[in-house]
């Protein structure tokens, strides 16, 4: 418990942009020992899987993956850089992200990815 405080105390004086975890939560201590070993998925509301899947494989370079059959709903995975992506088909398409978006709101859900350099 004493670096999960001691951890807390350091965001808390930086207040990097981020929220402050409080150790004497209930939720924080029944996550204490969980130790995170990496990111395993990002998964993505569209409203057209294809052609989400298509940005991510022909302009990112992300690769198909197999999905469960079990999963009975629309989707595909794809995988590259050490990272999942789960694209999921939203039944109601006007609350799913546009593809050519016209107002980015910084504030809402987003993936960021960093890349060497990039032609429009």
């Amino acid at each position: 418990m004493g670096e999960v405080r001691r951890r807390v105390e350091s965001v808390r004086e930086e207040q990097n942009g981020g929220g402050t975890v409080d150790p004497t939560e209930p939720l924080a201590k029944l996550y204490e020992d969980m130790s995170l070993m990496a990111l395993n998925h990002i998964s993505r509301l569209c409203k057209s899987v294809d052609v989400f899947a298509r940005f991510y494989v022909k302009a990112l370079g992300f690769v198909l993956i197999h999905r469960p059959l079990a999963l009975d709903f629309n989707g595909t995975w794809l995988f590259n850089y050490g990272v999942g992506i789960h694209l999921v088909q939203r039944d109601d398409a006007r609350k799913a992200p546009d593809v050519n978006p016209g107002d980015l709101d910084p504030m809402d859900n987003h993936i960021s990815f960093q890349v060497r350099s990039y032609r429009l």
